[in-house]
């Protein structure tokens, strides 16, 4: 099935709607395209219909974890970059995200300077 083109370039899932938005706003200061949903079974359709250059999730969500987006989003599209938040400061949680492929982790509560950063790079990086 051909992938349709969205303007939107990143895709954020997290079940704190309020959260995904403030993270989407912070995003939007860098000129991004964002999407927000709360269901990550949601975000999975999504991501088959749309184009995406990354993918922002929240590890502790309640019909899929971070984690298991993480799975099917490489199982689906293994290039394309995925970002998980999580509230568990525990470095073993950190480095099992990290060797499941997502291509960056960050703590809740969230410095949004990082992930801009982290953002802007991955951008940038795409652009070369």
């Amino acid at each position: 099935m051909p992938v349709k083109k969205s303007r939107e370039t990143i895709l954020i899932v997290d079940d704190d709607l309020a959260f995904a938005r403030k993270v989407s706003d912070s995003l939007s200061l860098l000129g991004l395209e964002v999407m927000v949903t709360n269901d990550p079974l949601a975000a999975l359709e999504i991501l088959d219909s749309f184009s995406f250059e990354l993918v922002i999730a929240g590890c502790g969500m309640a019909k899929l974890s971070g984690l298991e987006v993480l799975s099917r989003v490489r199982e689906r599209h293994p290039a394309l970059p995925v970002y998980l938040i999580c509230a568990n400061p525990d470095q073993r949680v950190r480095e099992d995200c990290l060797a499941r492929g997502a291509a960056g982790f960050y703590l809740k509560p969230l410095d949004f300077e990082q992930m801009l950063l982290s953002v802007y790079r991955q951008e940038y990086a795409r652009l070369d």
